[in-house]
């Protein structure tokens, strides 16, 4: 069981990990977004619902960049343990839609699951010094 009062001092290997993920999140959505993958993904029968779904991605990246410098700084436990809990939905919810939208390029299927790894161990290593 978690603790719920004290402070988290700053957890620097969470916060690499995290940015790492997140920089590598930002890296695939911005050079799909430069190619053909974003005309693809705004045109045709998905043209109502994917749009949706790369926003999730983009905004997922970008909070998880954010969110990583919450590690770097430590704070109250609980808004430690929430931070670290939307950095977890922001890693899921940035890899699953990336892998989606890169399907078609293995290249950044691959570079967008090695950023879920890293972002899943920088959320965990960030969780167990709640612990």
């Amino acid at each position: 069981m978690a603790k719920s009062t004290g402070m988290v001092k700053a957890n620097w290997t969470a916060f690499l990990a995290e940015l790492v993920a997140s920089i590598l999140f930002i890296a695939t959505w911005w050079t799909l977004w430069s190619s053909n993958a974003a005309a693809v993904a705004f045109s045709g029968a998905a043209a109502f619902w994917l749009p949706i779904f790369v926003g999730f991605g983009i905004v997922g990246s970008i909070s998880l960049f954010f969110l990583s410098f919450g590690n770097a700084t430590g704070g109250p436990m609980e808004g430690m343990q929430m931070m670290n809990m939307w950095a977890l939905k922001a890693t899921a919810i940035s890899a699953v839609t990336l892998i989606v939208w890169a399907w078609p390029s293995q290249t950044w299927v691959w570079v967008s699951i090695v950023g879920f790894v890293l972002g899943f161990i920088g959320t965990w290593m960030a969780a167990k010094d709640m612990m």
